[in-house]
């Protein structure tokens, strides 16, 4: 009798008392390069969109003959105005080159609350020179502090095959004018150890820019779990740098315990966790 009056009691109360809901984002704006779709990131939204989110891409023109970033600003401002309501708040995500836009669209779009930068790249597409079409952004001053910032850094999105040197090979200070341009809101910061420029994301990415880029060392599922956990709990309005990775008893995150099977956050995960990371799956 006990045992049926506690659970007749604890159904009287929501769950959320004992497990904290998900905050939904209704309006959402993905930037990234013209070759990627929301495929790349809905995965890592998951948890924190619905079926009715207003979900909208625009991919960047980074062909460095006719890439024109003072067009795409434009397009991306009219997405804006015609596809989302001014009374709600919209979450941004920007991968790479398309980052430098934010800065401009923060100014144009006041209901923009919440960024998160994979990346971030100032400047011209590959191959080219910055221009009054393609200029740079980081030399502007932030329009506005009412911003939550998270910016995740490839640790090695400097590396890149020989063949194509320049595209990839990134100097450490471009990254440091986007934390110096963000600094006065106090952005999220977080560098991912072991992960190159391409592994943040899920892609699809094509030959040329395997070719171009390198990819670090650890694997790219466990780079998109940590990854997950961070903006996860950055859109849940948790403090990321608490945010600790478990080991597996004496094998730290990240460390391989036999062929194929790693140590991911405090279980040996296996060949089909690593494989895992195709832009329908959630890399788990």
């Amino acid at each position: 009798m006990t045992k049926l009056v506690l659970i007749l009691t604890l159904l009287q109360f929501p769950l959320s008392i004992f497990c904290e809901p998900a905050v939904k984002y209704k309006q959402v704006l993905i930037l990234a390069g013209d070759k990627h779709r929301t495929t790349a990131f809905t995965p890592l939204l998951k948890k924190h969109t619905t079926n009715n989110t207003e979900l909208r891409f625009y991919g960047m023109n980074v062909n460095p003959n006719r890439g024109n970033h003072i067009q795409d600003l434009k397009n991306i401002q009219n997405i804006i105005s015609e596809s989302f309501n001014d009374d709600k708040e919209i979450l941004v995500l920007s991968w790479s080159i398309a980052s430098k836009l934010v800065v401009d669209l923060l100014d144009s779009s006041p209901n923009i609350k919440k960024v998160i930068m994979f990346d971030p790249m100032d400047g011209s597409p590959p191959l080219s020179k910055t221009s009054d079409l393609r200029p740079e952004t980081t030399n502007k001053e932030l329009p506005r502090l009412d911003v939550e910032v998270l910016i995740l850094k490839a640790e090695l999105s400097h590396r890149s095959n020989f063949i194509f040197k320049a595209i990839c090979d990134r100097k450490p200070h471009e990254f440091e004018k986007f934390t110096t341009q963000y600094d006065v809101v106090n952005p999220q910061v977080h560098v991912i150890k072991g992960a190159g420029h391409l592994q943040l994301i899920y892609g699809p990415f094509g030959i040329l820019a395997h070719l171009a880029c390198r990819s670090g060392p650890k694997k790219k599922a466990i780079v998109l779990y940590e990854v997950k956990s961070i903006i996860h709990d950055f859109l849940d309005n948790k403090d990321t740098s608490s945010h600790v990775f478990e080991g597996c008893d004496d094998l730290k995150h990240g460390e391989r315990k036999s062929r194929n099977r790693y140590c991911v956050d405090g279980e040996v995960k296996d060949r089909k966790f690593l494989k895992n990371v195709t832009n329908r799956s959630d890399g788990k």
